[in-house]
């Protein structure tokens, strides 16, 4: 019982004449009429990682730490994902797969008219990181799997009452922050904003050591990220001429990275 139009094909007899289909996973040569083998892994998109094509079909495969799903990798224990999320006066922690009318839990709430300004995680130290300003201004954390769920003040910020943004070198435990000033705040809203004490800082997270970095500030540093297998630093100014600048983690090499068409980058 020889198949008339090949093995890769179905075949369909009538009284006056043989039809013949394409199996699925195959197309037909016009030039020899025969049916071929479609490579689906040259189609874009058919798998997200690796794409195996085999006879009639294809086979997706992950990288390692990432499994299959409908044609995809996802990253396992992607399930257990935490997105954290700095809500003015609250830090709420979203599961995967981050949808706001899920449940979600407050790593913490601020209260007596004070606001969260900056945030970040130090997963490394198994904490959040945040910054707050007035009534109490300051640098606070608290340990993601404490049972307690208490709030202590991590004891580095003491005279700094207005930190902006926030971020933590995860190599080093140090923390860096950009601050308005270290005057009383009457002086902040008498004293014109030239002479306000703009700062970039650093400090130890459980130590009693903080220094200011730079000084020299040609308006209001804001936001701030590290990098630190570069050892490097970035951060945004607000002010008649706004930019974004860099340095190295110690202060030195110091450059603005983009300054046109700027208006007020706070991230």
């Amino acid at each position: 019982n020889v198949n008339p139009c090949g093995d890769d094909a179905s075949c369909s007899q009538t009284k006056t004449s043989l039809l013949c289909q394409c199996k699925p996973g195959f197309q037909r040569n016009k030039r020899n009429r025969q049916c071929e083998d479609i490579n689906e892994c040259m189609v874009f998109g058919a798998c997200s990682q690796h794409c195996n094509n085999i006879k009639g079909s294809y086979k997706c495969a992950c990288e390692k730490n990432y499994k299959e799903r409908n044609n995809s990798c996802i990253a396992k224990g992607s399930e257990d994902q935490v997105l954290y999320v700095a809500n003015d006066t609250d830090i709420l922690g979203f599961a995967y797969p981050f949808n706001y009318s899920d449940a979600h839990q407050q790593i913490s709430h601020i209260e007596h008219n004070s606001r969260i300004t900056g945030m970040d995680a130090y997963f490394q130290g198994d904490m959040i990181v945040w910054s707050t300003q007035f009534n109490p201004g300051g640098i606070f954390y608290r340990k993601l799997h404490d049972r307690e769920r208490r709030q202590s003040s991590s004891g580095l910020i003491v005279k700094f009452k207005r930190p902006r943004g926030i971020a933590v070198d995860w190599v080093t435990g140090n923390i860096y922050w950009t601050d308005h000033s270290r005057m009383h705040w009457f002086s902040y809203y008498t004293t014109h904003w030239t002479s306000l004490r703009y700062s970039i800082n650093v400090g130890q997270l459980n130590g009693p050591n903080c220094t200011r970095l730079l000084t020299s500030m040609a308006g209001e540093p804001y936001a701030i990220a590290v990098n630190p297998k570069k050892g490097m630093m970035y951060w945004t100014v607000i002010g008649d001429r706004s930019h974004i600048e860099e340095s190295s983690m110690d202060g030195t090499l110091r450059r603005i990275l983009v300054q046109k068409n700027l208006q007020r980058p706070t991230g």
